[in-house]
């Protein structure tokens, strides 16, 4: 039998492996592949399917990139300029033509990673409510160079040496930046801290949320399992061969909080525990300004009744 060859061995033939898979990638653009993705190689039937698995991925931005600016623009952030979700989800849609059409992977804003990014610029202070220390943001540092940064640095790693040494990264530390992400995400979620309350005892129960103490607490351990069945539904299509249907799951989540959460639930209830958001509010009624010639005519008139 042959001998095992010794782990720094095998260590550096794994990198030299992928160093060779990476070249010849690289020669295979430069020799054949250009910039530009040719749309019309493919078959009208091949175009037609692909439509599928696109409007799959479209559900999913839809949602993704929404929810992702919703929680990253929360009011407990206390931001001072105003939202442009509509804005945002154009510049969105003209990334992914332009990344269409080089046959790159489309740019999207993720979760948790933009609303920990917002929390991060807060400036916090701590008190206590209903017996319970939180931390309260006083304010958010509103700016652009932290994002610019971010993006400047995404862009300085698609670029040698850095793709290379990013491609030795283990799967195991990326698998724990992504639980590290995960479980800092985790304080100020409602649903985490809801699941916390039903698991707790009756005499442990505290919170700060509003709905803690306008809801009956059998509703909030109802919604809650309701919540957390669902979440577990979608989680586990994600791990069947049907994973890449799971952005219909959550859409199909609309209708269940428009159509059969009003069945078992009073409105008010719903309004406390899960309020729905206006995204496109109508705007203010404009305040009417006097002309100058109006203003003129309402002196001479009070000159003249004064006269």
């Amino acid at each position: 039998a042959a001998a095992t060859p010794p782990p720094r061995r095998r260590l550096r033939d794994a990198r030299r492996d992928l160093h060779d898979a990476a070249a010849s990638r690289a020669a295979d653009l430069r020799a054949g592949r250009s910039w530009v993705l040719d749309f019309f190689s493919l078959e009208g039937w091949a175009i037609v399917l692909a439509l599928v698995p696109a409007l799959i991925i479209l559900v999913l931005f839809i949602f993704d990139h929404n929810v992702s600016s919703i929680m990253a623009q929360g009011a407990e952030f206390k931001l001072k300029k105003g939202s442009a979700y509509h804005l945002d989800f154009f510049v969105l849609g003209v990334c992914i033509v332009v990344t269409g059409i080089l046959g790159i992977p489309p740019c999207n804003g993720l979760i948790p990673q933009a609303p920990l990014h917002t929390k991060s610029l807060g400036v916090l202070r701590t008190e206590e409510r209903n017996g319970v220390r939180v931390d309260v943001v006083e304010k958010t540092w509103e700016q652009r160079y932290t994002n610019f940064g971010q993006a400047l640095l995404t862009g300085v790693v698609l670029f040698r040496p850095l793709i290379g040494i990013l491609g030795l990264v283990p799967n195991a530390a990326l698998h724990g930046l992504f639980i590290f992400m995960a479980l800092a995400s985790l304080p100020g979620n409602e649903l985490w801290e809801r699941v916390c309350l039903v698991a707790s005892e009756p005499r442990l129960r505290k919170s700060t949320r509003a709905w803690y103490e306008a809801v009956d607490f059998s509703t909030i351990s109802r919604f809650t399992k309701l919540q957390f069945a669902l979440a577990f539904v979608i989680f586990f299509v994600t791990i069947t061969p049907i994973a890449m249907s799971f952005p219909l799951f959550i859409a199909a989540l609309v209708f269940v909080r428009t159509k059969f959460l009003p069945r078992h639930f009073s409105a008010a209830d719903l309004e406390a525990l899960d309020p729905l958001i206006d995204l496109a509010p109508a705007d203010p009624p404009a305040k009417k300004t006097q002309s100058r010639e109006d203003l003129m005519g309402g002196e001479d008139g009070e000159r003249g009744a004064s006269g």
